[in-house]
Order: C-alpha cells, then sequence, then structure tokens
C-alpha cells in the first residue's frame, strides 16, 4: 500500500496494478487523476474541520 488514491483500482481482487489489463485510453495508472480528485475533495469538505485535521495529521 503506498497510500495513494489512483484513477482505476480492482475491487474484485483488491490491486491498483491494472497497466496489463487497461483495454483503452491511457495505460498508466494516475495518482488522484481527474474525478478521483474532484470526489475526494469534495467529501472532505463535508467533514467537520475537527476530522479534517485529524486526516491531515495522519498523512504526514
Amino acid at each position: 500500500m503506498d497510500r495513494t488514491i489512483v484513477e482505476k483500482y480492482d475491487v474484485v481482487h483488491f490491486r491498483s496494478d491494472l497497466g496489463h489489463s487497461i483495454l483503452f485510453g491511457y495505460r498508466s495508472n494516475e495518482v488522484g487523476f481527474g474525478w478521483t480528485n474532484a470526489v475526494f475533495t469534495a467529501l472532505l469538505d463535508e467533514l467537520p474541520a475537527k476530522d479534517q485535521a485529524v486526516l491531515i495529521e495522519n498523512r504526514r
């Protein structure tokens, strides 16, 4: 686990190493790409400030 949010994730096999099985689009699995960042920040904004601070502190 590298503590990142990636664009594509295989929920069946619990892995993000998908480069070999991507059939269309780009072959790499980008960290925090596109809608992933938008969804994360939208959900983070919904948390109370206290819980946001805990997440930020645990990131370090």
